[in-house]
């Protein structure tokens, strides 16, 4: 079920040289996302062969942040071919964070194929390890069809274990559809401070434990490194991230739908 751990497979021995070109890779990835986000001109497609490359590179890669960006490139930048080649990465086994890192690509995408978002079962976001169930409800939230998101989420909304998962729902949306996400909020229990999650701000976030008595702890751990930019910690700050991990930007400052790329941001802080 979904409250399983993510089992991770060993990692292979890297070089320091080996960390060191995988870094430089990273940062032009990086820069080069950055300039195609800046310019008023949409870059044409990838083709096969650099999507390809690409894939492989972030299937092989041992360090995190170069697959990140691998995948995203291939998620923004490439044909339907090669997001659906991206999706066979992340329903591979064993699981690992390359699958997470796969979805969230593609959940950070401005298009994903219907037929890979359909692929995705309620099933999926039941039983599967709790960051791969939590990865594609972001991506059902975000890129489903809305009438088939509500349902899938009203059937979590029932469940005990996967219950912290209804919050990634309605946050993505309420940016679609904010009637239908407040009616799903309805489900949480009579006065449960999260049903205040799209109402938030800077100056009054979610409080510490909010979600404490919602579902199976790792899956509340899952929705708290997604949501941790509005819950605070016990030292009112607000839960940090790790580098390569992709989680939801301020949701409550974003507007229009122009913008949904802002949702997906890697964080650049370290660990």
């Amino acid at each position: 079920m979904g409250s399983r751990a993510l089992k991770l497979t060993p990692k292979p021995a890297i070089t320091t040289d080996d960390a060191q070109a995988a870094r430089r890779t990273a940062g032009f990835l990086g820069r080069w996302l950055a300039n195609q986000a800046s310019t008023a001109f949409v870059l044409q497609t990838l083709g096969v062969r650099p999507c390809t490359q690409l894939i492989d590179i972030g299937s092989t890669s041992t360090d995190r942040l170069l697959r990140v960006r691998a995948f995203t490139v291939v998620a923004n930048k490439g044909t339907a071919g090669a997001r659906r080649a991206l999706w066979a990465v992340s329903e591979s086994r064993p699981f690992d964070w390359r699958n997470v890192d796969a979805i969230d690509a593609l959940a950070g995408s401005p298009f994903v194929e219907p037929d890979i978002v359909s692929s995705v079962g309620l099933a999926d976001l039941l039983r599967q390890p709790a960051p791969i169930a939590a990865s594609k409800s972001v991506l059902v939230a975000a890129h489903a069809n809305i009438e088939v998101a509500g349902a899938t989420f009203d059937k979590i909304a029932h469940s005990d274990s996967s219950l912290p998962l209804l919050l990634l729902g309605c946050v993505l949306l309420a940016r679609r559809d904010r009637f239908l996400a407040n009616r799903l909020l309805d489900l949480l229990p009579e006065g449960h401070v999260a049903r205040g999650i799209l109402d938030i701000s800077h100056q009054n976030l979610l409080p510490p434990g909010c979600i404490d008595d919602l579902g199976h702890i790792l899956v509340r751990q899952e929705v708290l490194h997604w949501l941790g930019r509005g819950i605070t910690t016990e030292n009112r700050k607000t839960r940090r991230s790790s580098v390569a991990r992709r989680r939801l930007a301020a949701w409550w400052e974003v507007g229009s739908g122009a913008v949904v790329e802002r949702l997906f941001t890697p964080r650049q802080t370290s660990k």
